[in-house]
C-alpha cells in the first residue's frame, strides 16, 4: 500500500469529479488534447471544490489519489515567495511566456486563496509523513 493511500484510508474522504467543458478559471486554455473537470473533496463538513485537467492521454476520470498527488505537488513545490523565473527555472518552462506567466499566477492564486486551512493542514500532514 502506498503512502497515499494510506493516507486516503485513514480520512473517510467523499469524492466527486464531473467532466466539464471549459475551466472557467483559466478560460484561454483550450488545448483539444486536455479533459477538465470540478471535482470536490469532502471530509466531514468541510470541503474543497476545484478544477481539474489533464491530457486526454488519460482516459479515465481523476481518482482521489490522482487529484491529492498534484494538490501535493503543488503545496509542496510552490514556495510562496518563489518568483516567477525561479518558478519557470524550476518546471522548464520559459520565462519569456505569456502562457507559462497565466499558469504561475494561477497557481499563486489557488495556492493562496482556495485552499481552505483544514484542507492544507491535511495535506502538510500526508507531505510530513512521506518524508
Amino acid at each position: 500500500m502506498t503512502l497515499l493511500r494510506a493516507f486516503i484510508e485513514k480520512h473517510p474522504f467523499i469524492f466527486a469529479c464531473v467532466p466539464i467543458d471549459q475551466r472557467p478559471d483559466f478560460p484561454y486554455f483550450t488545448d483539444p488534447a486536455v479533459r477538465h473537470f470540478r471535482c470536490t473533496i469532502a471530509l466531514g463538513r468541510n470541503y474543497l471544490s476545484m478544477y481539474f485537467s489533464q491530457s486526454v492521454a488519460h482516459a479515465e476520470t481523476p481518482t482521489i489519489e490522482k487529484v491529492l498527488a498534484c494538490l501535493g505537488d503543488d503545496l509542496s513545490g510552490q514556495p510562496y515567495d518563489e518568483s516567477f523565473e525561479q518558478w519557470c527555472q524550476r518546471n522548464g518552462f520559459n520565462p519569456d511566456s505569456r502562457k507559462a506567466e497565466a499558469d504561475y499566477k494561477r497557481k499563486k492564486t489557488e495556492i493562496w486563496h482556495l485552499r481552505p486551512d483544514w484542507f492544507q493542514s491535511l495535506i502538510m500532514e500526508f507531505l510530513k509523513d512521506a518524508r
